[in-house]
Parts: C-alpha cells; structure tokens; sequence
C-alpha cells in the first residue's frame, strides 16, 4: 500500500480489468496465459480494458495518460474513482485502499448488492434512483439504511468497515407515447422496461411489421429467455394485424381494414439484428 508519508496520492496496483457479461474467469485465465485482447473476446466474447496495470503519482505531480482510444485510460480513471471495480489488482487513494463490488443482473431484475471492503474510511455513497424505479429501497447490513434522498440520489454517508448494502426496486414493462410533434412517429406507442426500449423484429413477428398493433389494454408479459443471446429479456402482448390483401393494387376502395388477432414478441432494441436478417420497428401503433 502506498504511504501517504512518501507522497504517493495515487497508487494503481497490478489492476486489471476485463468487461463482459459472461466467462470473465475464463477470460482472466486465457490473459494470465498470455493471449492478446483480440484472441480472448474471440474465445469468450470479454473486452480486456486494462491488464496489469501499475503506477504511482507523487502529490502535486502533473500525470499524465496518454493512449489510443479504447487502450484503457477512461477505465483506470474510473476504478479510481469507484465507477467501476477491478477484475484483479486494487488502486489507492491517498494511502487508504477502498475496494468496492458490484453484484447485479440487472436489468434482468433490479437487484443490485454493493460491498465495501475497507476499514475506518469515511465517505458518502451516492445511490442514483433511478425515474422509472417502484418500491425503492436499500439495506445496509440487512436492516433499513439511514440516510437521505438529495435530488435523484440516496446519501448514505459513513465510516465504512467492511460493509454490505443491497439495493432493490421493481421494474416493470410501459408503454411510452410519441410526442405528436414527431411527424414519422404521431399516434404510435413504444415498449419500455427499465433503462431499456424494446423493439420487434421480423424473426419473432414475421414480416411487415408495420400491420402490427398493440391492445393496450391487455397485460404485457414479461419472459426472461437463457436460450436467446446468452440470455434476454422478451416481453409479448396481444395484439393484431392487418389481413393483407391478395390484390397487387398498392390502394384500393376494396381494400377495408381487417384485422386478425397476433402475439406480438418485444427484444430489447440493443439486441436487434443478432439473430437473421430482417426488419426491425421501434414506434408502431396501438389500439387504446
């Protein structure tokens, strides 16, 4: 650990970091086997950010980090920071060492624990509340945490000791209107849950999705799907579509609507596009 008595005021510590959703152990075994960044998102779909990391800044040094863009540099500003905690290695700040680890699946629920491994460090942690979050709450070593709400943040300050704060909300699928003032989107509804807008693809809905509509008054299910892209969240709802006419006319006064019913199947709009090609609609119509 560094010693503030040397003036050391920042100390990054064999600090590596590899983003992914899945396979990180394995990923930090192939780069502990010495495969290149490349080589090891082939094999487990991970980005390694930093690998290795070390140094030291005196205080009142000018350091600087110089880099091509994705070589790291915004990720080992962010362990220092806490934004993000490192896959191995620590950092230090001002000769206290504070590590911080995030355990969630969100958004595949909202269930989110926060430890905090340090001993006899005071700060406050800022927890942002997010605005579509219902039934906000958070524990602090099992029981109700102390502390306030500052805007859309939940202050918890402390002397911190190898603490453990869990936090929980509900999220649930809605349904958001299109502003009339966008002209190509007027009248249509979208699919929201979370953070995250939902879209339908051909795949799940078959072609010309635009013959689709949504009952708005009908529940929209939510289904969590481990054999759809390592894992996604589906929502489907009824609806309907339009009967497409025989005739090759592109109008026609034969052509009166008819409708007949259909399961419509929602992908979060991230994932789109990974499975065959095909269409893909955001905004679409509803009958309220």
């Amino acid at each position: 650990m560094a010693d503030n008595q040397n003036g050391f005021i920042l100390e990054a510590v064999h600090v590596t970091k590899i983003y992914g959703r899945h396979n990180i152990p394995a990923a930090k075994k192939l780069l502990d086997e010495g495969l290149g960044k490349e080589e090891i998102f082939f094999e487990t779909g991970c980005t390694t950010a930093l690998s290795d990391v070390s140094f030291r800044v005196h205080r009142g040094e000018i350091f600087v980090i110089i880099g091509l863009s994705g070589s790291g540099k915004s990720t080992i500003i962010r362990c220092f920071n806490k934004l993000v905690s490192p896959t191995s290695g620590h950092v230090v700040v001002d000769g206290k060492t504070v590590n911080l680890y995030l355990q969630t699946d969100y958004p595949k629920t909202a269930l989110a624990k926060i430890k905090i491994q340090t001993c006899g460090v005071s700060f406050p942690l800022h927890i942002r509340i997010p605005g579509y979050a219902e039934d906000f709450s958070i524990n602090l070593n099992g029981s109700p945490a102390g502390g306030e709400i500052i805007g859309n943040y939940f202050r918890l300050a402390k002397t911190w000791d190898d603490d453990e704060v869990l936090i929980s909300f509900s999220i649930k699928p809605r349904i958001v209107y299109a502003n009339p003032k966008v002209h190509q989107n007027c009248g249509k509804v979208a699919i929201a849950r979370g953070p995250q807008v939902f879209c339908l693809e051909e795949c799940d809905n078959g072609s010309n999705l635009a013959a689709l509509s949504l009952d708005a008054g009908t529940p929209i299910e939510e289904c969590w799907r481990e054999d759809v892209l390592n894992g996604v969240m589906q929502i489907k709802a009824k609806g309907s579509r339009l009967v497409e006419p025989k005739d090759p006319e592109s109008f026609s006064e034969k052509f009166v609507p008819r409708m007949e019913d259909a399961e419509l199947v929602f992908v979060p709009y991230g994932c789109w596009g990974n499975r065959s090609p095909g269409e893909m609609l955001v905004w679409f119509r509803a009958d309220c």
